[in-house]
C-alpha cells in the first residue's frame, strides 16, 4: 500500500515543509482527490512552519516509489541516472492521477538508457526543482 503524504514549498519564505492537514473545499480526502494537481485546489494547508491559501504553497505528493539509495521519491524531486561515462537529470512529475513521469533537464552520452519518460528506482535523488541539487 502507498503512504499518501504531502510536502509544501512556502513561496514567500523559499522553504520546503511538511504538509500536516488539508482542508478541501468539498470536504476531507477522497479516494478521487488522492493526486492534488487534477483536483480543485484545497482551502487552507497547514505544515510544520506555516499555515496559509493554496496561493502561498506549492504541494506535492509522495510517489511511494524509493529510490536506489532507499529515499522517498517525491513530485518535483530530481532524480540523477548514472552509467558512467553516460548520465541523465531528470525533474519528477505526478500527471493524469497516479502517472508519473520524468522530465529531462540535462544528459551526457548515449540517450538509449532514458528514451521513455517513465519513471524508474535506479537513479537517485540528487534534490528538487525548488531547492536546487544538494
Amino acid at each position: 500500500m502507498i503512504t499518501i503524504k504531502f510536502r509544501a514549498w512556502h513561496l514567500k519564505e523559499k522553504k520546503m515543509s511538511v504538509v500536516h492537514a488539508i482542508e478541501w473545499a468539498g470536504g476531507g480526502v477522497g479516494q478521487d482527490n488522492l493526486f492534488m494537481k487534477h483536483v480543485d485546489l484545497p482551502v487552507r494547508a497547514y505544515t510544520t512552519k506555516y499555515q496559509g491559501t493554496p496561493q502561498d504553497f506549492v504541494i506535492m505528493q509522495f510517489t511511494g516509489q524509493l529510490d536506489k539509495k532507499g529515499n522517498e521519491i517525491w513530485d518535483s524531486d530530481i532524480i540523477l541516472y548514472d552509467r558512467g561515462e553516460n548520465w541523465a537529470l531528470f525533474s519528477v512529475h505526478i500527471e493524469k492521477g497516479p502517472w508519473l513521469r520524468r522530465r529531462l533537464i540535462e544528459k551526457k552520452g548515449s540517450p538509449h538508457p532514458w528514451e521513455h519518460d517513465r519513471l524508474d528506482i535506479t537513479g537517485q535523488v540528487v534534490g528538487n526543482i525548488y531547492e536546487g541539487i544538494k
